[in-house]
């Protein structure tokens, strides 16, 4: 089973090898735009990414429009999971 901590912990990696930036400054609170660099097409590539490494579904375009911060992006991922999960029982 997949703990918050470890999916905290891919959605981190991702962002850090997708951005080009390192580790240590991919912190929950970090925004995404202003503190990492990312443009609106970064962001669409980073719930690729997270969709295909952590085996989820995000579909709630309002929410991908609005994420804004690394936490924003483990939300969804988490939410994805949920959803992906449900949908297979």
């Amino acid at each position: 089973m997949t703990t918050t901590t470890d999916i905290a912990h891919q959605v981190a990696v991702i962002v850090s090898r997708e951005l080009h930036v390192h580790l240590d400054q991919v912190t929950p609170e970090a925004r995404l735009y202003e503190d990492l660099g990312a443009d609106h097409i970064d962001v669409v590539g980073l719930i690729v990414d997270i969709e295909d490494e952590l085996q989820v579904r995000i579909e709630d375009d309002k929410a991908i429009d609005g994420a804004r911060t690394v936490a924003d992006l483990i939300t969804l991922a988490e939410a994805g999971g949920i959803a992906t999960a449900a949908k297979a029982a």
